[in-house]
Parts: C-alpha cells; structure tokens; sequence
C-alpha cells in the first residue's frame, strides 16, 4: 500500500518529529502545494520531507485570470534542486467562466505552459468531478492526462474510482479530507508504483530529470564538497551500469 499526504503553507514548517511519525503511519510521500507567497515554507517543507525519506511532489492551484507562464515559472524556481517528481496542476477554480469552451482552453493553456517547463510526462491533473462535470462540460479531451482525484470515500485503495471526464482509472485518490495526522494538517492519499508501466526510455527520462536536480541543488547550496559529491554520484552511476569505476 502507498500513501501519500498533502499539505501547504497553511500547516507550517515541517520538523523531523512529524516526518518520522509520518512514516511510522505508513507515509511514503508528502505533496507540497506551492503558494507564490510562502516559496520558502515549501521549501523548507519538502527539504524536509526528504531528508526523512519521503518522496516528493508539487501542486499548484491553477487561478482562473492569473497568467500561467508567469505563475508556473516561478515555481519552476521556487523547486529547482529539489527531487521533486510529479507536479500536479489544480483546477477546481469556482471563479472560472461558466462557459466550458473557455475553461477548456484555459486548462489547455496551463498544460502546455508547464509541459514546456517540465516535460508531459511529469505533469498530471488533480480535480474532482464536481468540478470538472459543471466548468468543462465533463470533456473528456484531457483523459491521456495522469489524475489525481479527490474522492473523498475513506477508501485507500482506486478500486472504486468514480469515472468522469473520460478518465476510467486515476493514478492517485484523494481519499480523505483535511485530518491532524501526528499533529499536523493533511489530506491523505493512496497511489499505486506505476513504474513498472514505464517503458525503458521513459524510466531513463525521469532518472536523468531527477539526476539534474540534485547537481542543481548542489551548485546552488555553493557546498565546499560539491566536486567529491558529484564523483561519488558518478561512481554510483557506473556502478548500477555495471561499467568499471
């Protein structure tokens, strides 16, 4: 079983205590909804969580009128050195036209805003069908995309996912609402590995992203051990190719 859970600037920073406790709950992976006005609380919560040895991932809530390019560069920025794996856009926007046409094209517009930034295979949907049915017409134009669904059932399982917008299958269910889980404010969340769905390329693609990541996040920490840091990732490379050292 994966669990995963959410959180964003509204629970505060992370402390040691609370990822250890979360892992103890069964916690692979923590989910960091990235505020514009609060980059360094994300930071500091997902640096967090991987220093506990939770996975990570990003969400973004997707504001109906606020430019996409500008909004999703600037978390680019704020996670840039982090080994972040999906980022997840959030359309669920009650301010958005009532015209499904328009929303359409706007969700179009963030998709194509953040492949450029991410690659479309880090980039995936989180919505619930109350509000995608009424704000897109239930459109099923966007069904190749990964989901993450909120399905509030209590279940920890996708078994019993509710299909709508032509998605037959979600990637990961939101499948509680906000909980205090070892004293701090989250939704929890159950997904299943998927990459053994991944073809060889694909796996290499997202080794090599998460690779990049962290020498970004050397470069940038400007740590004194950066070059012997980056030798002993070569020689974990070469070692896992089966090549000589």
């Amino acid at each position: 079983m994966s669990l995963a859970v959410d959180g964003s600037n509204y629970g505060g920073e992370l402390t040691p205590d609370i990822v250890r406790c979360w892992r103890e709950s069964g916690v692979n992976m923590y989910i960091c909804g990235v505020d514009l006005g609060h980059i360094p609380l994300a930071r500091q919560q997902l640096g967090m969580a991987v220093q506990g040895g939770l996975a990570i991932e990003v969400y973004r809530f997707c504001y109906w009128g606020q430019a996409p390019v500008l909004s999703l560069q600037r978390v680019a920025d704020a996670i840039q050195g982090l080994p972040v794996g999906r980022i997840w856009l959030d359309f669920e926007d009650e301010d958005a036209s009532e015209n499904p046409d328009q929303v359409c094209t706007w969700i179009k517009d963030c998709l194509d805003v953040a492949d450029t930034i991410w690659g479309y295979d880090r980039v995936g949907i989180y919505t619930a069908a109350w509000w995608w049915n009424p704000y897109t017409g239930n459109t099923t134009r966007f069904a190749d995309r990964a989901l993450w669904v909120a399905q509030y059932d209590g279940l920890a399982n996708l078994d019993f996912f509710v299909p709508f917008g032509g998605w037959q299958s979600c990637v990961m269910k939101q499948y509680t609402n906000t909980i205090d889980l070892c004293g701090y404010s989250v939704d929890k969340n159950y997904y299943e590995e998927d990459n053994d769905s991944m073809d060889e390329e694909t796996k290499n693609k997202v080794a090599r992203i998460a690779l990049l990541q962290r020498w970004a996040g050397m470069i940038q920490s400007g740590d004194d051990t950066f070059e012997n840091r980056v030798y002993q990732e070569m020689k974990y490379i070469r070692q896992l190719a089966g090549r000589p050292v």
